[in-house]
């Protein structure tokens, strides 16, 4: 918004010869854009003076345009990073959903919430055994697409193994 004046001098007089009264306005100064505004009276101060029969008058103000020749370019600067800013907050969201999922299906939930409220998850075991095992041929075997037959293969090898541990109170049931 820029303030913007014009400075004017009206003068009247008498034509000699035919008696006609002319009225001559003549812009003395003004700034580049001449335009003051109109429609706020408060926006403007119009001074008038009569100095030997000519009328003067000084206006001064602020431009007819009251928005500044960037705001429309700022207007979609504002727009255009809001939503930027928005799509980045959305990502971050659904990535910390797809985080916290992924804990929860490697994880115990007690075990997940005792580590968001920053306690530290220990479990203790008074007797453990921790068994690795592999069947000689097996990644080969299911190499080959058999459908149903991988699982049933899998169930029929460990069943008698689970069996054997279940019935020492050992292992988890076997149903």
């Amino acid at each position: 918004m820029d303030m913007v004046y014009m400075l004017n001098r009206t003068s009247s007089y008498e034509d000699r010869e035919t008696g006609e009264q002319i009225v001559k306005n003549d812009a003395i100064a003004w700034t580049h854009e001449r335009c003051v505004t109109s429609t706020d009276p408060q926006a403007q101060v119009k001074v008038s003076s009569n100095v030997n029969g000519d009328d003067w008058t000084l206006v001064a103000g602020y431009t007819c345009s009251v928005r500044p020749y960037w705001e429309t370019a700022a207007n979609l600067a504002v727009v255009l990073v809001s939503f930027i800013i928005a799509v980045l907050v959305l990502c971050t969201g659904i990535k910390n959903q797809q985080h916290k999922n992924l804990l929860y299906k490697m994880m115990p939930k007690h075990a997940v919430s005792q580590l968001r409220k920053g306690q530290t998850v220990c479990e203790k075991y008074s007797c453990v055994t921790i068994f690795f095992s592999d069947i000689v041929g097996f990644t080969s075997l299911v190499g080959y697409d058999f459908g149903f037959g991988c699982p049933l293969l899998t169930n029929i090898t460990t069943h008698p193994f689970l069996l054997s541990l279940s019935t020492h109170h050992m292992g988890r049931p076997v149903r």
